[in-house]
């Protein structure tokens, strides 16, 4: 099977709560019916059979058990697909929302013979497509010049994850 890792930028999925709405508690609920309304349309996505999964957060793993040798350009048409519709804009409450996602692939058994490793291999390779061009896929190769791992891929996470707030001083 194929592993296709899509990461649609979005908050992250908090559980609905009881409280009167504030504007924090609007915002994690407006991110949670996005993430519902990605999962929707990434499961019209695919083919019955196939298997569209949310990983935490904002990132999903879809599973093409029977693309195999008999239909191999299965992952790039079902990735291109997931592109197309996640480009089109979500409406999320009074909101209109605009996301993309970076997608990257991995091929049962030259990219791995387990889960882990076909997911790993489908990270590496969404990292590598985050670098280049968003709303677009990138297939692992096992090229270490290519790999979002080398010190350039490093240096652009460390980059982003400061601009996001991803780092706190302590003291």
């Amino acid at each position: 099977f194929d592993a296709l890792v899509p990461g649609a930028q979005a908050n992250a999925k908090a559980p609905p709560t009881r409280e009167p709405l504030s504007p924090s508690s609007r915002t994690h609920d407006n991110a949670s019916h996005l993430l519902q309304q990605v999962a929707s349309r990434l499961t019209r996505c695919v083919r019955e059979g196939d298997l569209v999964g949310g990983l935490g957060g904002d990132e999903f793993v879809i599973v093409l058990p029977f693309s195999g040798n008999e239909y191999p350009d299965a992952a790039v048409q079902v990735a291109q697909h997931a592109i197309d519709a996640l480009s089109q804009p979500f409406e999320v409450g009074a909101l209109d929302l605009s996301i993309s996602a970076s997608i990257g692939i991995s091929h049962f058994p030259q990219h791995g013979t387990n889960v882990d490793a076909l997911v790993h291999a489908a990270d590496l390779a969404m990292y590598q497509t985050k670098q280049s061009v968003r709303g677009n896929y990138h297939i692992y190769t096992a090229d270490p010049d290519r790999r979002p791992d080398a010190p350039s891929s490093i240096e652009a996470r460390l980059k982003r994850a400061l601009q996001n707030g991803g780092f706190a001083l302590h003291y």
